[in-house]
């Protein structure tokens, strides 16, 4: 039996640097998950930018996008081994990994095997996912852009068309950086006086509803 919540020892989750033995603590229930203070900045800055742009009275565009069809997409096995290499530090854990993505998938059409990698479906696909388009975030910031980023799916908030013509150029020449491209089908300009959904919700000025 796992110990009540208020008696198991906190265990802080940083954007980095965890080691095998605090998941295998979290899993059993051992350990109480508390977020590094760092993360929780980062998302109330999120957070604020887009409260921020949605309460003011001036114009405010967003730019809603998605990364096109991440399964058809093959994150090249290199970068990505580099990736998981700078963030796990527990050796144990980068094995498995490194098995993980080395792990052979029988096609059952042609017979010919393939290595597995960062498939669509698997269990570590969304975290390794983040481990790469973190990179891809990091280039956005650097241009000075106000973005919200959960999984595949990207918001840039921007005062002006102009701008938001502009911070689409650069998320495209971004994801190209590493691989990727925008879902021409999903990404578009868009008032905050139109609306449009974003992860289950709807916004529409200063207000959120729920889809």
């Amino acid at each position: 039996m796992s110990p009540a919540v208020g008696d198991r020892s906190p265990a802080v989750v940083r954007a980095g640097g965890n080691r095998l033995a605090l998941w295998r603590g979290l899993w059993r229930g051992e350990l109480r998950p508390e977020l590094d203070p760092a993360c929780l900045e980062r998302i109330a800055r999120g957070h604020a930018a887009v409260s921020r742009a949605a309460a003011g009275a001036r114009a405010v565009y967003g730019l809603n996008t998605g990364f096109g069809k991440l399964a058809l997409v093959r994150i090249p096995a290199d970068r990505l081994a580099e990736l998981v290499g700078r963030r796990v530090l527990d050796p144990l854990l980068r094995r498995y990994i490194g098995g993980w993505l080395d792990a052979q998938i029988l096609n059952g059409v042609d017979g010919v095997p393939t290595k597995a990698g960062a498939c669509q479906g698997s269990v570590l696909s969304p975290l390794l996912a983040n481990v790469y388009l973190h990179e891809v975030d990091r280039l956005l910031v650097a241009r000075k852009l106000a973005l919200v980023r959960y999984a595949d799916n990207l918001l840039i908030c921007c005062r002006r068309k102009a701008e938001a013509e502009e911070a689409m150029a650069v998320a495209d020449e971004a994801l190209a950086a590493w691989s990727l491209r925008l879902n021409e089908h999903k990404t578009r300009i868009v008032h905050f006086d139109q609306g449009f959904a974003w992860l289950g919700h709807f916004m529409l000025r200063g207000e959120c509803f729920r889809i």
